[in-house]
């Protein structure tokens, strides 16, 4: 298998390292966006680090999960799609994915709404819960950074950074795209948006289904946590774990993204010979990555 891989041309290691870099350190400023938060949490006290830490546990499982995964749906249509050049395809699909992600909104914001009831019934401590549901709710709005104002803004302060860290990475992201990538906006109007919502369905929720059970044996582990007799350190103990082992997940994830989009791009293509350079690169690289 690793005779197959190649230091030459766009489908060999060399290939794969050039594009699979810039996704690593995109993977790694979200990644350390979290660990960076539960930091500042955990100067605040160990409380407000439980809470916090429960608050994203709840969020990743009920949410976050849920939307990357069905947004990895997108993965093979829109690999495919660029090395067709099919760019009309290209936007339809991601008209329709934005229109899927604001339907999972709905009821996904009824869950976070209800966080602390919802922990409370589970038999969750309720000072840790309380503290959760103020992580969660109450810091995206505007109401709540207005009235406190300044300095010294405390586990609101902590999921604003968040939010706001959030929202500068996405208008980065779309102003590099608009400056150096190759895009071309296609609106069908509403009916061509939707039309096609099925077939991509059926994509996303296998995709969707395998995201959520990868994330949820980690998450799990801390809402499991406040079970345990001292719960505020189980809990806080238990964040600061699950946000430094993923970190590890930064490199395997984007070349697992890279390794993808380039062999959908070379199916459209046919270049079997690509394809199979590029299968036996992610096992090399993986075989390292193992051994590291």
């Amino acid at each position: 298998m690793f005779s197959e891989c190649s230091w030459k041309g766009g489908g060999g290691v060399e290939g794969t390292m050039v594009n699979g870099t810039p996704i690593t350190a995109m993977n790694c400023l979200v990644y350390v966006r979290a660990v960076v938060s539960v930091l500042f949490l955990g100067r605040l006290g160990s409380l407000e680090l439980a809470g916090g830490a429960l608050s994203i546990g709840f969020t990743n499982i009920t949410g976050y999960s849920v939307l990357v995964g069905l947004a990895s749906g997108l993965e093979p249509v829109c690999s495919q799609a660029y090395g067709s050049k099919n760019w009309e395809l290209l936007s339809l699909s991601l008209h329709r994915m934005i229109f899927i992600l604001f339907l999972a909104i709905i009821p996904i914001s009824v869950l976070w709404v209800n966080l602390e009831s919802i922990m409370l019934f589970m038999g969750q401590d309720k000072d840790i819960t309380s503290m959760a549901a103020v992580y969660c709710i109450d810091i995206p709005c505007a109401v709540e950074l207005c009235s406190c104002g300044g300095y010294g803004l405390g586990v609101p302060g902590v999921a604003m950074a968040s939010v706001l860290t959030n929202l500068h990475m996405m208008v980065l992201m779309m102003g590099y795209v608009c400056v150096y990538g190759r895009w071309e906006w296609k609106w069908k109007g509403i009916g061509g948006g939707c039309g096609g919502v099925g077939p991509l369905l059926k994509l996303a929720v296998p995709s969707c289904i395998g995201i959520c059970l990868e994330w949820w044996w980690y998450e799990i582990v801390t809402v499991l946590a406040g079970y345990l007799p001292n719960p505020k350190l189980a809990v806080a103990a238990t964040g600061i774990m699950i946000q430094t082992t993923s970190l590890m997940y930064t490199v395997p994830m984007a070349l697992a993204g890279c390794v993808s989009a380039r062999v959908s791009a070379y199916l459209m293509v046919n270049t079997m010979f690509n394809i199979t350079i590029g299968k036996g690169t992610r096992a090399f690289v993986r075989e390292i990555l193992a051994i590291l």
